[in-house]
């Protein structure tokens, strides 16, 4: 037994350390993963961003990795102690509020200061990824769930004018319609029937979530740029946002069909109008996984006088809804909520505070 255990100890190497957060202020960070790569041996940092960690003394690599933090690997060296600073792999998401704050502080250069230091390509994005058993995609659950989606003939047409290929990618026919015949909702005045209009073709059960994409990040340089006069600067960047969106998983369009595109489609209507052509490429691009950013981006875009995406509903007029709401109950049962909101129907007339409101 003393002989076993001396061969085990010589055969480690105890390394101990801090991790803490390269952004300014936030110091340790707890819960942090360290490994060694390409083995099973790992542990946890303590609540202080302390860890200790018995590695094999034939070891290489520490990979330290953490949730909306950038992975890091350190080479051990043979060293007992090895601190490490993680890069925050999210600081496209200021890049995206200071975007948002356009109508009140625009800062574009801002904005491209933190999204340069953001992804460098679709493969650090951050993304929920689901694996269709114990997860799944929450688009194609409230499909399965409630049946009440339908393709919107708008966003069709827009592909159209574009003639935009991600149009064959985008729909398909409804499985219970009997049909392979794609048909598009009208916007505003759909048929109330289930069963009857085409669906998303890009909805599966492991169909990600996007947190923020690495296209985000490039459509919101483009826009950045657009506005601050560099349009060649622009230029690049859309066309990395548009090869990016044409190459999500459920898309699978190559980067050569994304340049002809870009070529043939976009970039005439972006030397016609920079700004509309880039944000009815976010708009495309967004499609479906990312809708409540394309939402926000068309709020913040009517405040600001950019009526650059046209959306095709009649009823938009009178009854767009400017800020999310809540749910009818809590409007007609609950005197406090209504004493504040009235009726609901504020959501058609007060937009949310960064769109020019007061709440």
């Amino acid at each position: 037994m003393f002989v076993s255990g001396y061969t085990l100890l010589a055969q480690t190497i105890v390394i101990t350390g801090t991790v803490t957060s390269a952004v300014a202020g936030e110091g340790a960070i707890p819960g942090v993963a360290v490994s060694v790569k390409g083995t099973t041996v790992a542990a946890i940092i303590d609540v202080n961003g302390k860890y200790f960690i018995a590695v094999p003394n034939n070891a290489a690599t520490l990979l330290f990795s953490y949730i909306g933090m950038k992975s890091l690997e350190v080479v051990i060296s043979g060293r007992s102690a090895i601190d490490a600073v993680l890069e925050s792999d999210l600081i496209g998401l200021k890049a995206r509020y200071t975007m948002r704050l356009s109508l009140k502080t625009p800062n574009y250069t801002d904005v491209i200061a933190f999204a340069n230091q953001s992804f460098s390509s679709s493969a650090e994005q951050a993304q929920f990824n689901y694996n269709g058993s114990t997860s799944i995609s929450p688009f194609e659950a409230i499909f399965t769930d409630r049946n009440y989606f339908g393709a919107s003939q708008s966003l069709h047409n827009k592909l159209v004018d574009r003639s935009d290929p991600r149009d064959a990618k985008f729909f398909k026919a409804h499985p219970k319609s009997g049909s392979t015949d794609i048909v598009f909702a009208p916007n505003g005045n759909p048929t109330m029937v289930q069963d009857q209009y085409s669906i998303s073709a890009i909805s599966s059960i492991t169909a990600p979530t996007y947190l923020l994409s690495y296209h985000e990040i490039q459509f919101l340089k483009a826009e950045a740029y657009a506005r601050s006069g560099s349009l060649a600067n622009a230029d690049t960047s859309l066309r990395k946002a548009v090869t990016a969106a044409f190459g999500k998983v459920n898309i699978g369009l190559s980067s050569a069909s994304a340049l002809t595109y870009f070529n043939t489609q976009v970039r005439p209507k972006f030397t016609a109008n920079p700004l509309s052509e880039i944000m009815n490429q976010k708009y495309l691009g967004f499609f479906e996984e990312e809708s409540v950013e394309a939402y926000n981006d068309y709020r913040r875009l009517k405040a600001m006088g950019n009526n650059v995406i046209i959306l095709a509903n009649p009823k938009n007029a009178s009854q767009f809804p400017l800020r999310f709401t809540y749910g009818a109950a809590d409007v007609t049962t609950n005197k406090n909520v209504y004493d504040a909101y009235g009726d609901g129907t504020y959501v058609y007339t007060e937009n949310v505070w960064w769109a020019g409101g007061t709440r």
